[in-house]
């Protein structure tokens, strides 16, 4: 199956959103990248691992849509799914990898494994589904399954591809349910942090924000998918949507730098470099932290600056 030159402009529509969706997230991950690697550096191997695998990642998925799209700017080519059949799992490995790094915050806060488990399960089935999707339908939502008569005329019949609601449904549920679980943590009446009710509604706000963002973008290329099950329209989404995942992660991440307090303005944020060298812990035997920024206020007491730091520590950036 190929797209031509020739075809409809509603089939090439889509690839062209597409492709300006992903190489515009791109560069806004690139950003984020650098400002991440360059005011986190003493961050732990894990998380800087996990990010640097995300970004290889989503360099490659940038590769395959460049050589996926190629043919729209040379005459007489065309657009071939094989590029779009090697996206498809690195596209849903991003995803289950978002989803294991939200997973584990959430096990940081709660120190339990009943909720992040299944959601973990969950988004392995999202990986599984969109790679026989891509292996089966070349993420084509319905097929041509033969021809039927209709009062006498005939007409194409389309066998609907389950793959892409099983794939979508799965992601959009494992957003929702990460979504719920980190607002309900972040409550001050369940939270160890309660003090720091100002942190804390900032870092519920940027929860439900990132939880938005992905779960309206899988429920709309789930809604394209099923509503235009004859078309690629859903493609148009699924060039962004892991980008849309990994900048997502990587905001939490830099959320850090932007904590400010709300409750006083007279309060002026101070930003560290490194916390063991410039605040002495009040506790003894405490390890320092491997989070090289966190924010203190001018009027705090050492017990407030190591508390907020436990809050940059444990909710954006947790450590085992």
């Amino acid at each position: 199956m190929s797209i031509t030159l020739n075809a409809p402009v509603s089939a090439i529509v889509p690839f062209l959103i597409g492709y300006t969706l992903c190489f515009t997230l791109m560069g806004a991950l690139v950003v984020q990248a650098y400002i991440y690697f360059t005011r986190f550096a003493d961050d732990r191997r894990t998380i800087k691992a996990l990010v640097i695998v995300i970004l290889l990642l989503e360099v490659f998925i940038s590769a395959g849509v460049i050589v996926a799209l190629g043919g729209l700017f040379v005459e007489s080519a065309t657009i071939t799914p094989y590029a779009i059949l090697v996206l498809s799992p690195m596209a849903g490995l991003v995803t289950t990898l978002t989803h294991g790094f939200y997973c584990w915050r959430i096990w940081t806060l709660r120190k339990s494994w009943l909720i992040p488990f299944p959601i973990i399960m969950v988004s392995l089935l999202q990986l599984a589904s969109i790679t026989i999707f891509a292996l089966y339908d070349q993420l084509l939502p319905a097929t041509e399954s033969g021809v039927v008569f209709t009062n006498g005329a005939p007409s194409v019949s389309y066998t609907f591809s389950p793959w892409l609601v099983i794939w979508l449904g799965s992601s959009l549920a494992c957003d929702l349910a990460i979504t719920i679980c980190m607002i309900l943590s972040l409550r001050p009446s369940n939270s160890h942090f309660s003090s720091n009710k100002s942190t804390l509604v900032k870092l519920t706000r940027l929860t439900i924000e990132t939880g938005l963002v992905t779960s309206v973008a899988a429920l709309l290329e789930l809604i394209l998918g099923v509503v235009y099950e004859e078309h690629f329209y859903h493609i148009a989404v699924f060039f962004a949507i892991s980008k849309l995942y990994a900048n997502c992660l990587l905001a939490s991440l830099n959320f850090r730098l932007v904590l400010k307090s709300q409750s006083d303005p007279n309060l002026t944020p101070i930003v560290w470099d490194n916390m063991a060298s410039n605040v002495p812990s009040s506790r003894s035997g405490s390890q320092p932290s491997h989070v090289t920024q966190f924010v203190a206020w001018v009027e705090t007491d050492v017990d407030g600056v190591v508390e907020m730091s436990e809050v940059c520590s444990c909710i954006l950036a947790p450590v085992v």
